[in-house]
């Protein structure tokens, strides 16, 4: 996204480290959810899932929040996204920090399932 938060050299080194290096992926359960990097098995980040209005379109979508994550406070406090599923084995995701448009959304993804 072209945006002050996306633009910011923080985020955008991390998000290269993060999601260009390595393979990811989100596993969701009843309520609650983890990401995982490298492989399913090496989970990080979990989080509690809710349906609700985006922070940063004009659309229903379902927030991810980790407030709930073993994380440490600053990266917990930091971490906010969004998915709208787009059918039953895809999903438009938006990823970024806990701001509001403009400041917290900084990149699509897609997840498919697998």
């Amino acid at each position: 996204l072209n945006n002050p938060g996306a633009n910011n050299r923080f985020n955008i080194l991390s998000q290269w480290a993060l999601f260009d290096l390595s393979p990811f992926g989100i596993n969701f359960y009843h309520g609650r959810g983890n990401w995982y990097f490298v492989h399913p098995k090496l989970t990080t980040g979990e989080f509690r899932w809710r349906r609700q209005t985006s922070r940063w379109r004009d659309t229903e979508t379902i927030g991810l929040h980790y407030d709930g994550s073993q994380l440490p406070n600053v990266i917990r406090n930091l971490l906010y996204d969004e998915v709208k599923p787009l059918s039953g084995s895809l999903m438009l995701g938006i990823g970024g920090t806990n701001a509001d448009v403009n400041q917290g959304d900084h990149f699509f993804f897609a997840l498919c399932r697998t």
